[in-house]
């Protein structure tokens, strides 16, 4: 995988973009299975992290560099996401906008550069992205999400009290 992901980033066949783009969304995809498999022996340390980046930057322009930033980003993501972070974890504990995120953060993205075209800065593009995404992660949760789950302990309920599922006026089934 990772002599593909390098032979990616050159030029020919692999370089294509349906196929380049494959094996480097392949190569990416592995490494989230890697550290899941692995994740009760990968420690996790932002030394580390920096110096995986640092590294990347050190072989930056080469296929190296490719693979370096890869894998230094998805490590340096992991850090950051076991990082507990007082704000945040308080924040998280009542609320999940992750699911919204994902929904519509690409329908997002591509409506801002349709809309605003691609003369915009990428930071700008970004920005905007970001903010549209959030508020409709966030009414996402309060409207559709958390209402849901809610219903989640009353459906568990009836399912465990078999009193409960009987149509009123029927009569039970006696053998």
């Amino acid at each position: 995988a990772v002599g593909l992901t390098f032979a990616s980033f050159g030029s020919g066949f692999l370089s294509n973009p349906p196929v380049g783009s494959f094996i480097r969304f392949g190569f990416c995809f592995a490494l989230g299975m890697v550290a899941y498999k692995f994740r009760a022996i990968i420690t996790l340390r932002w030394s580390v992290a920096g110096g995986l980046l640092a590294l990347a930057f050190l072989v930056n322009g080469t296929p190296a560099g490719n693979v370096a930033f890869a894998v230094s980003f998805a490590y340096a993501a992991l850090v950051l996401g076991s990082t507990r972070i007082p704000r945040v974890t308080q924040f998280t504990s009542r609320t999940d906008l992750s699911f919204g995120l994902y929904i519509y953060a690409r329908p997002i993205q591509q409506l801002v550069l349709v809309s605003a075209g691609p003369a915009i800065p990428v930071w700008v593009h970004l920005t905007i992205s970001l903010v549209i995404t959030l508020l409709f992660a966030t009414l996402s949760w309060r409207l559709v999400e958390k209402p849901a789950l809610s219903l989640k302990s009353r459906l568990k309920r009836s399912a465990d009290n078999p009193a409960s599922n009987r149509v009123p006026g029927s009569v039970p089934n006696r053998v």
